[in-house]
């Protein structure tokens, strides 16, 4: 079997079993007045820590979200719970692209002839960068970081990534948290 292959199926098994058990701690959460509690005494902070965490997470990219119908169970309202995941996640997307910054300072000093010609790669494709932040973070199964820190290397700002990041964050959050939580209540 190729190895990528395999790398594939193995890591697609494993965030259908984190959902499964997201799914499972819902269901036992609906029953366990400690269980309950537990969650509730970590509320948002706790929230936001799994959504910064989470989000930081490029080997094995769980969306936040996927533990949505845990901190439902737990009582919590579904678009708070979405906004507080939006928060964590962007906080994580900022580490992102402080890293494509370092990377790019670094890359500075090592290779000057490097500069010219990323600059020259981002003038000529600069109007592609909106449209493409906004549908990767809103749609793409894959961390923002993968499209960030190339971005921010190239010298793309923050300011210009920001509102498409932000509003792609909210769409995929708000997918993914009202997508499971509504399966969940479908089958418990």
């Amino acid at each position: 079997m190729n190895t990528r292959i395999f790398k594939t199926a193995a890591s697609v098994v494993f965030i259908l079993l984190v959902m499964v058990g997201s799914f499972a701690l819902a269901h036992i959460l609906k029953d366990s007045e400690v269980a309950r509690s537990t969650i509730e005494q970590f509320g948002y902070r706790g929230m936001f820590v799994i959504a910064v965490v989470t989000g930081l997470n490029l080997f094995i990219p769980i969306p936040a979200a996927t533990f949505a119908p845990v901190f439902v169970s737990a009582g919590f309202p579904l678009p708070a719970i979405i906004v507080v995941l939006t928060a964590g996640t962007l906080v994580a997307d900022i580490v992102g692209y402080l890293i494509g910054v370092s990377g790019r300072h670094i890359a500075r000093h090592a290779h000057p002839g490097l500069e010219a010609r990323i600059e020259s790669f981002a003038r000529v494709h600069h109007s592609l960068v909106v449209p493409l932040v906004f549908l990767s973070s809103a749609f793409a199964p894959f961390p923002n970081e993968v499209v960030l820190i190339p971005l921010a290397f190239i010298g793309i700002r923050f300011r210009i990534l920001f509102l498409p990041l932000l509003a792609g964050t909210i769409v995929y959050n708000t997918l993914i948290a009202y997508g499971l939580t509504g399966t969940f209540e479908y089958f418990f």
